[in-house]
C-alpha cells in the first residue's frame, strides 16, 4: 500500500472470475482496491456448489476464514446468505467421485454439503477445511496476521497476538506504521465494520476475540440475517470534535479525513444535492488523476468508474446517461488544474464539514407509527429513519433526506428500553407547538447507549477541564489584582480562558489528552464518581 497521504493513483479491479484460490496470511501489503468496502484476507475463497433446502446444488461464492465458512450469492456481495461455524465440525467426507463432499458435525446438525468443480478444487477446499477443524480443536494460533483497512479499500497486514493484542495495542501499531503525528493519533481508533453494522472497539478489547465472535454480535445487534466476516478498520473516533479536526493540517491526517468523507458521501450517509455531488466529484477526480490531460483522460475515464465519484442514490434518481455524468464531472475536474493533492482534499472537506452531522456514527431503525403511539406522544416522522450521532447532537434522516438536528443542550431526556427501543425528547418546541420526541425501534439500541455514554463521558471531561481552567485563572487574576491594586476586565479573563481551552497553558503545563474508547470499567467508575460529585 502506498503510504497514507501519498499521491493518488488510478486503481482498476481484476475482472477475472476466480474458481478457488488460497491467500497466505502475512503476504505483502496489497495495492488499494476500487471497492469502498474491502474484504479481509481469507484462507481460501472461490466458487463451490452448495446444497439448498431441497438438496439441490447451486453455485455460490464461498470464503473460509478463522474456522468459519461464509457463503455468498456473488463474489462481491458484502452480506452472506449462510454461515457455518466449524467449532463443532469433525471432518470432511468425500461423497463419490464427482467432487461432492460434506462437513460433518459432532452435534445434531446435519452435514453441510458442497461440490468442488475440479479435483484440484476438492483437494484445496478439503485440505483447508480439515486444517481449520484441527486448528479449532487446538485453540487459536499464538500469532496471526490480520488486514487493517481504510475506507478507500486500502489495507495493511498487521501481526497480532491472538491472546493479548488489544484494540489500543493495534491502534498504536497502526499509528506507528503510518507515522502519524502525535497530535493526530487521538483522533483515530479501531472499528469493526460489517455490511450493515459498525462497532467501535474499547481500549481493552482483545482484537482476535472480537473478530472471531463477530457472528454472535451480529445476531444481537444487526437487522440483517447475516453480516459476514468483519473488516478491521482504522478511522476517526466518534468523540472527535470538529474544531480539533480542523486544526490538523498534516498530509496524512487530512488524507484520512478525506477518504472517510468520500466513503460517506458515496454511500449516502452525507447527504448532498446534485450540484454539490458534481462539485465534490470534480475534487475527487483531481485527487485521483491529477491535472486533466486530454491525452490520458479520454472518453470513459470517469464513466467507467462512475460509482467512485457520484453517489448511487443520486444516479438512480436522476437517471442520466454515463456520458452526461462524465461531461459534468470533467468540467469540474478541469477547473482544478495545478492544485496539489492536499489542497483539493481540504476543499472537499470544507464542503462536507458544513453539515451538522459531519463525523457522526450512523444507525437505522423504525420510528413507532402514530397508531401505535396514540395516547402516548405525537411523533414528527413515521417509518424507517436514520440517526447520526456525534459530539454536536442527534441528527435525523429519512430516505436520503436530512430532516433535523437536536444539539445535546436541547435534549431533555434519552433512554434505552428493553434493549431494542431508543427514545429521546427535545426541550425546544417545534413549529407545531410540541416537544419533538422519537421512539426508535432498533436492535442497535445498546450500541447507541454505549456511544452516547462515550460522548457524555467526553463532554463531562471537557467540562471539568474548563472548570479547572476557570478556577486557576480566577486565582491567578486575583493575585494580579491584589498585587497591582487594580481591577482586571472580564474580557481579558475570558480571552485567557479561551487560550487555556486551546491548550496554551501559560505556566507550561501540558493539556489533558483526549481519551479514545476507554474501557467500560473506567467509564462506569467515572460515571459513578460524577454522580456522587456533580451538582
Amino acid at each position: 500500500m502506498a503510504e497514507v497521504g501519498g499521491e493518488a493513483r488510478e486503481r482498476i479491479d481484476n475482472p477475472n472470475r476466480v474458481r478457488a484460490s488460497s491467500k497466505a496470511s502475512g503476504s505483502s501489503p496489497s495495492s488499494p482496491t476500487d471497492e469502498h468496502a474491502a474484504i479481509p484476507t481469507v484462507a481460501v475463497e472461490g466458487y463451490l456448489g452448495t446444497a439448498g433446502k431441497a438438496g439441490r446444488i447451486s453455485e455460490h461464492y464461498v470464503k473460509l476464514l478463522d474456522n468459519n465458512i461464509w457463503i455468498y450469492k456473488k463474489k462481491n456481495d458484502l452480506a452472506p446468505i449462510k454461515h457455518v461455524d466449524l467449532a463443532d465440525a469433525t471432518q470432511v467426507l468425500r461423497k463419490g467421485s464427482g467432487g461432492e463432499f460434506s462437513v460433518e458435525f459432532n452435534d445434531e446438525r446435519a452435514p453441510m454439503k458442497f461440490k468442488a468443480f475440479s479435483e484440484d478444487d476438492f483437494k484445496l477446499w478439503g485440505g483447508a477445511i480439515n486444517a481449520q477443524i484441527k486448528q479449532s480443536k487446538q485453540g487459536p494460533p499464538p500469532r496471526k496476521v490480520i488486514d487493517v483497512m481504510f475506507l478507500d479499500g486500502s489495507k495493511f497486514p498487521m501481526t497480532i497476538d491472538t491472546a493479548s493484542t488489544t484494540a489500543e495495542d493495534l491502534w498504536w501499531m497502526v499509528c506507528e506504521t503510518l507515522r502519524l503525528p502525535n497530535e493526530a493519533r487521538e483522533c483515530f481508533f479501531i472499528w469493526l465494520l460489517g455490511s450493515d453494522m459498525e462497532m467501535l472497539l474499547c481500549n481493552d478489547d482483545i482484537v482476535y476475540d472480537q473478530v472471531t465472535k463477530w457472528h454472535r454480535a451480529e445476531k444481537r445487534y444487526s437487522d440483517q440475517a447475516l453480516e459476514g466476516p468483519p473488516r478491521v478498520v482504522f478511522r476517526t473516533t466518534p468523540m472527535l470534535e470538529l474544531k480539533v479536526e480542523r486544526n490538523l493540517k498534516d498530509t496524512k491526517s487530512v488524507h484520512l479525513f478525506y477518504i472517510q468523507s468520500v466513503f460517506y458521501v458515496l454511500n449516502g450517509y452525507y447527504i448532498v444535492d446534485l450540484q454539490q455531488a458534481i462539485t465534490l466529484a470534480g475534487f475527487a477526480a483531481q485527487a485521483r488523476f491529477g491535472d486533466f490531460d486530454s491525452t490520458k483522460h479520454g472518453p470513459g475515464y470517469i464513466s467507467k468508474y462512475l460509482h467512485k465519484f457520484i453517489p448511487g442514490w443520486i444516479m438512480a434518481r436522476e437517471k442520466q446517461k454515463p456520458e452526461m455524468w462524465e461531461a459534468a464531472v470533467a468540467r469540474e475536474h478541469k477547473k482544478h488544474a495545478g492544485k496539489p493533492l492536499m489542497i483539493v482534499e481540504l476543499l472537499y472537506l470544507q464542503i462536507v464539514r458544513g453539515a451538522p452531522y459531519y463525523g457522526s456514527t450512523f444507525f437505522s431503525g423504525k420510528n413507532r407509527d402514530r397508531k401505535q403511539s396514540a395516547g402516548y406522544f405525537n411523533q414528527l416522522e413515521e417509518g424507517y429513519l436514520g440517526l447520526g450521532i456525534n459530539m454536536e447532537g442527534i441528527h435525523v434522516f429519512k430516505k436520503n433526506k436530512y430532516m433535523n438536528s437536536y444539539p445535546w443542550k436541547e435534549i431533555s431526556h434519552w433512554e434505552i428500553d428493553q434493549e431494542k427501543f431508543f427514545y429521546f425528547q427535545s426541550s425546544v418546541l417545534d413549529g407545531s407547538g410540541f416537544y419533538a420526541q422519537y421512539l426508535i425501534e432498533t436492535k442497535r439500541a445498546p450500541l447507541i447507549r454505549d456511544l452516547i455514554n462515550d460522548i457524555v463521558f467526553e463532554l463531562k471531561r471537557e467540562k471539568k477541564v474548563i472548570q479547572s481552567i476557570r478556577k486557576r485563572q480566577s486565582s491567578a487574576f486575583d493575585l494580579v489584582r491584589r498585587a497591582a491594586g487594580v481591577s482586571v476586565g472580564a474580557s481579558m479573563k475570558d480571552a485567557a480562558v479561551q487560550d487555556m481551552a486551546k491548550g496554551t497553558f501559560s505556566d507550561g503545563a501540558k493539556p489533558v489528552e483526549r481519551p479514545r474508547a476507554v474501557s467500560r470499567k473506567d467509564k462506569q467508575a467515572e460515571s459513578d464518581s460524577d454522580s456522587d460529585s456533580d451538582d
